[in-house]
């Protein structure tokens, strides 16, 4: 999400949207999204660029939802993946994101092929990528991003209220 603290400019254009009449606020809105999408899209895809197929796949389904102030969003994908199925882009993204434990062992209940059940420990997180605190795409994306998106959401609120006084909206 875009934070307007500390900006007067974006600050001013949050409060506009709150006094603006509805049909302008909803041609505010699709404005945003178009305009905003396309260039989230691109820097999510060139942070992406050099990682490995797991968080490629992992952060599937970006998309900017318009409002007060615009939210951006990576991996909103509810399409399982892997070939148990077992991962879904929108719950577990972090894993693709900041990485995992490789040296994490999970305890677990299991039933033998006898019908006798018994306790297995394994390090389930092998095979992720390497822990890291900063993220590796979504984060740096919206770092690149946030000041051309901040900007363009500006100028759409302007030019957008500025055709409505010429009763270009109606």
């Amino acid at each position: 999400m875009l934070s307007v603290d500390g900006n007067d400019e974006l600050r001013a254009v949050a409060l506009g949207m709150k006094v603006v009449e509805r049909d302008v606020k909803n041609a505010i809105n699709r404005a945003t999204r178009a305009e905003l999408k396309p260039i989230w899209q691109s820097e999510l895809d060139a942070a992406m660029a050099g990682t490995n197929t797991f968080t490629g796949r992992i952060l599937q389904g970006s998309r900017v939802s318009p409002g007060n102030p615009p939210t951006l969003y990576a991996a909103t994908s509810r399409r399982p993946i892997g070939k148990s199925k077992r991962l879904n882009p929108a719950e577990h993204f972090y894993l693709g994101e900041f990485g995992g434990r490789d040296n994490l062992y999970r305890r677990y209940t299991r039933r033998s092929e006898n019908g006798v059940s018994h306790t297995v420990e394994r390090r389930t997180n092998t095979g992720l990528p390497q822990q890291i605190r900063n993220g590796r795409v979504v984060y740096p994306a919206a770092a690149g991003a946030a000041p051309r998106l901040a900007a363009l959401w500006t100028q759409v609120f302007v030019r957008t209220v500025y055709e409505a006084s010429e009763g270009k909206i109606h």
